[in-house]
């Protein structure tokens, strides 16, 4: 697994349909802060944003229509606002990613929309960042590419497990425990990260029950 950071100037095309989305007139830049929930088959994903209004505006004057909403406000300063979000791509954006199979990546931070650049973060795979890059080629020009060993920290929803977990979860992401059918087991996990059965079923369990109640913190 490794970290992309890249950085995209949308193509004439793209752009006109952003601007259709986002009234930059009002909005300055949508950050991502946390992914909450992704569904990339419906296009639906819930996130911890912090939005950007032009100097006099609030998130209030704007209809986000189809693409998205804001559920709740959590925090204000000056013309920053955190709050949560649900986003819902247009299946016209999705179909441009149809076609290059599935992408199974975490988001992570930079990500962040403006109307000059989107740059977007994510750690993966190298067959899936693949994937993403081949879709990313259809929307803009990518200027910066960078890649670098996943720092789990800040925002990140694997932040609240401890390194053995996360070693040990993403050791199982990474080697088909969570595909179905399965193609591997917790014997085999362990015989890859040198540590015994029992320790890894621990670390797995635990790591599963702790990202779970961070999900679904308050219901």
């Amino acid at each position: 697994m490794k970290k992309m950071t890249v950085s995209i100037t949308l193509n004439p095309q793209m752009k006109q349909f952003y601007t259709k989305l986002i009234d930059y007139d009002i909005v300055e830049r949508i950050e991502l802060l946390e992914l909450l929930r992704l569904d990339m088959e419906k296009g639906i994903k819930l996130a911890l944003v912090e939005i950007t209004m032009m100097p006099g505006h609030s998130p209030d004057e704007f209809e986000w229509g189809y693409s998205g909403e804001i559920l709740s406000m959590i925090q204000r300063q000056e013309n920053h606002y955190i709050c949560i979000m649900k986003g819902i791509a247009p299946k016209r954006y999705l179909s441009l990613f149809k076609d290059i199979g599935d992408i199974d990546l975490v988001w992570d931070t930079p990500t962040y929309l403006s109307q000059d650049e989107i740059v977007l973060s994510v750690m993966g795979s190298e067959k899936d960042i693949e994937n993403l890059l081949k879709g990313l080629k259809l929307i803009g020009t990518m200027n910066k590419i960078s890649f670098q060993k996943p720092v789990l920290e800040g925002f990140s929803m694997l932040s609240c497990l401890t390194e053995k977990q996360r070693n040990v979860i993403i050791a199982a992401k990474k080697h088909g425990y969570y595909d179905y059918p399965r193609k591997t087991n917790p014997d085999k996990i362990s015989k890859h990260l040198g540590i015994s059965k029992a320790t890894t079923i621990e670390h797995l369990r635990k790591a599963e029950n702790r990202l779970i109640n961070h999900i679904l913190t308050g219901y």
